[in-house]
């Protein structure tokens, strides 16, 4: 809105499930997700009619939108109009894991467990049909003649996929030739594959497309690459999230942030320092350095707020007072921080 055209964007939907998720994890609001789930169970039924004999997918119809690719016509992937997609497949198998984690959050388990069980047979049915073996991708299409970052960013973050082909992953998608690339807004996926693969360095050589954007005398965010219909667009604003919630990692680990999980990505940084409001009060404030071959960590966490600590393989607990520790750099990250300047 304003719009001289009806625009119906069934992926969309998808997303707005993944709003709900995040809403009860970071902020709480139990009563408000009730009123709201028979709308997000009723999102999955509607991807449910447009299921083929074989359990994807097909021939979905309006605007199939994905990310603002150069060579995709109005956004939308190989395979997305008149087809299959796997990349709408994977966006439906990880809506329907959040559906489920919200079930779950509020006390509906059953359901949950319904919703866990669709999410992980769509998985097995795209990793049979688009798995590319020779390649170590997953395909855009049937016909395994189209590859892109989005398909292998959405199966990572789905969380259902098998341990090799994860295991794969975190080396065939940094070295990928030929594929496309995802832009703007749906890096913001990228980087959150990025983390589940503890891919650091692929993380902040992508976000220097955000560094490219004072070059050009922007103070805001393109929509998308050049040329871009907006200079202000707000789904590109995503690195702000992803430093509270990636680099610094500060994130909840129970619905309501009842319980904070802090797991840092510096990579090249040699600082960082950050503070975010509790949805119950006060501030979670981290103060990140690396020097002499450790990381040192000052946490501050609100008053009876539980949480923990994790890096480079160890765990360390957290409480509400004034934390202090100091835990060894793998040799890799010293390395990296020297090569960066």
């Amino acid at each position: 809105y304003p719009s001289r055209i009806r625009q119906i964007i069934p992926s969309f939907g998808l997303l707005w499930i993944g709003m709900l998720h995040d809403f009860l994890l970071w902020r709480g609001g139990k009563a408000k997700m009730r009123k709201l789930l028979p709308v997000a169970k009723g999102i999955i039924d509607f991807f449910e009619q447009y299921r083929n004999a074989n359990g994807l997918i097909e021939d979905l119809r309006s605007w199939n939108f994905i990310d603002w690719v150069e060579d995709w016509p109005g956004g939308v992937p190989q395979g997305a109009d008149k087809g299959v997609s796997s990349i709408i497949n994977w966006q439906w198998v990880d809506a329907v894991g959040q559906l489920a984690k919200l079930c779950e959050a509020l006390g509906d388990f059953p359901l949950a467990e319904l919703y866990r069980l669709k999410a992980k047979e769509m998985s097995s049915v795209l990793v049979k049909s688009f798995w590319d073996e020779r390649r170590g991708l997953f395909a855009d299409t049937l016909e395994h003649d189209s590859f892109s970052e989005h398909a292998q960013c959405l199966a990572v973050i789905s969380g259902t996929l098998p341990e090799e082909i994860f295991e794969t992953l975190k080396t065939t998608l940094p070295a990928a030739k030929g594929i496309t690339r995802t832009t703007v807004y749906f890096t913001h996926y990228y980087f959150e594959a990025c983390r589940e693969l503890g891919l650091e360095e692929q993380l902040y050589e992508r976000l220097s497309l955000w560094m490219k954007f004072r070059k050009l005398n922007l103070e805001t965010v393109l929509e998308r690459p050049e040329p871009s219909r907006s200079d202000c667009h707000a789904w590109s604003a995503h690195p702000l999230f992803h430093f509270y919630a990636t680099i610094l990692g500060i994130r909840p680990s129970k619905p309501g942030f009842a319980a904070v999980r802090i797991a840092p990505n510096l990579g090249p940084l040699s600082w960082a320092k950050g503070e975010i409001p509790h949805p119950a009060g006060g501030f979670i404030k981290v103060s990140l350095r690396k020097e002499a071959g450790l990381l040192n960590a000052e946490i501050e966490l609100p008053e009876g707020l539980p949480g923990i600590f994790v890096y480079n393989g160890v765990t360390q607990r957290i409480s509400g007072s004034f934390n202090t520790f100091s835990v060894e750099l793998e040799l890799p990250e010293i390395l990296a921080r020297l090569n960066y300047h």
